[in-house]
Formats: C-alpha cells, structure tokens, sequence
C-alpha cells in the first residue's frame, strides 16, 4: 500500500495522490479529544481519562481545463503527475483519480503550510459544478487520520531447571469411599444379618 502525497498551501502547489490543483481555496484542521462522561475519582491523574481522537483535514481545491499558464499559446498539460501530454479534460481526469484513490481506500500523506499528515484516508469527496463553473473541478475533500499499530510475537521462556522445582502441594484431600465389602460388613454388624 503506498502512501500518495497532498501538498497545500500558497507556497506549495495542491497535490493529492497524483492529481495537481490548479488553485487552493481552503483549509480546515481539526483536533479533538474524547473526555469521559462519568465522574473521575479524585486524586487520579485526569488526563489518563482523555484520549485524543483521530486527526482530521477539510480541504477545497480546484482543478480548471483551461489553468493560467506563462505562455497562451501553450496548451495545458494533464493534471496527473507525469503524464505531460496536452489534455483538454483536466478536471474530468482529475475527479476520475480522485475517485479511484478513494474507492481503492488508499492512504494519503497530507502536507499543508500549516503542518503535515500521515496516513490519511478521504472520508468525503464533494464536488460542486453549476453553470457558471462547468468545466472546473470545484473538490471539497475531507480526510481522517488511520491510526497504524505494529504487533509482535515472542516465544514463551523455558523454565530455568524444572528438575528443582517443588511439588506442588494438593493440600488435605477428602477420605477415599469405602469399597463394597467394607460397606456389606458394617451394614452386618449393625444389623447382624449377613455376614
């Protein structure tokens, strides 16, 4: 699983997997904690009864067919990185990527002016066209962060020398039941019948 790169910011062009934004429109961080509802005992430490959620980004992009380039007379040149043939379609190839990196479940590394996530996972894919923006990918993109933990096995250790171990003791044990020719005598010297 790789992990694609989102760069945001006004000194750093938009990207996300492999898509290029012609513009950034906004940005929201968000940090939250999860805080019990039931009372805590006094004199425990109470930030051990405050876990920190998952981050969070919100962000809106924008992709044009037609982007300001230096020269008019060059035409623009795909939104996908490294496919540098002339396209037309720009925002239609960049919602087709965008859904794929979403619908495959992909991990997004975010990086902002602000500050940089790892291991993000878009949540939320918006897109906005109407008349007056037809052409233009208008994307409002939310991301939640994927917590990652790594888990280890080891081997029991070996008892050190189990010929000096102690007998563990059973304790006081209940008197064995008495067999059927003990039970047939007693029963005759009660009664003297028998024998």
């Amino acid at each position: 699983m790789g992990l694609l790169e989102l760069v945001f910011g006004a000194k750093q062009k938009m990207k996300i997997g492999l898509v290029n934004f012609d513009a950034s429109v906004s940005e929201t961080h968000t940090k939250r904690n999860s805080v019990p509802q039931h009372p805590v005992e006094s004199g425990k430490n109470v930030s051990d009864h405050i876990r920190q959620e998952p981050d969070e980004i919100s962000i809106n992009g924008i992709v044009t067919d037609h982007p300001i380039i230096f020269l008019a007379s060059i035409q623009a040149e795909s939104p996908i990185e490294g496919d540098l043939t002339p396209v037309n379609d720009r925002a239609d190839m960049a919602y087709a990527e965008l859904q794929r990196v979403m619908n495959d479940g992909e991990l997004v590394s975010i990086v902002t002016t602000l500050r940089e996530y790892e291991n993000m996972a878009i949540t939320e894919l918006s897109v906005q066209r109407d008349v007056a923006n037809g052409n233009v990918l208008n994307a409002s993109i939310s991301a939640r962060e994927i917590r990652i933990v790594t888990t280890e096995s080891v081997d029991a250790p070996e008892p050190e020398n189990p010929a000096n171990t102690k007998p563990i003791e059973s304790g006081k044990q209940p008197p064995a039941p008495a067999s059927a020719g003990q039970n047939q005598s007693a029963l005759s010297s009660i009664t003297g019948i028998g024998g």
